[in-house]
């Protein structure tokens, strides 16, 4: 099975995936089921993705940067993460 099942929500079965990428994973959810993680494009880049209401939304990385993560996010919506640069090797 590929990882890219909502593995450690086992109550959500659903797969989610960027347009053509092949993984996610899911890092936390609030109390409103708003989930946020990464998935690899079709780049086989991580993008930062935001899952809500049956749909995701990928949320994008800090200027510069063509990858990120959601690490976490509140009750209110704010999400924490991390973005990094794949071609210099920074990250915020």
């Amino acid at each position: 099975m590929s990882n890219s099942s909502l593995y450690p929500f086992p109550s959500i079965s659903k797969r989610i995936t960027i347009a053509g990428g092949s993984d996610s994973i899911p890092y936390d959810i609030n109390n409103s089921g708003q989930i946020v993680g990464w998935a690899k494009d079709s780049n086989n880049l991580r993008r930062a993705f935001l899952y809500q209401n049956g749909s995701m939304t990928d949320i994008g990385s800090l200027p510069g940067d063509d990858e990120a993560e959601g690490y976490g996010i509140s009750d209110n919506g704010v999400i924490a993460g991390w973005s990094y640069s794949s071609t210099t090797g920074a990250g915020d």
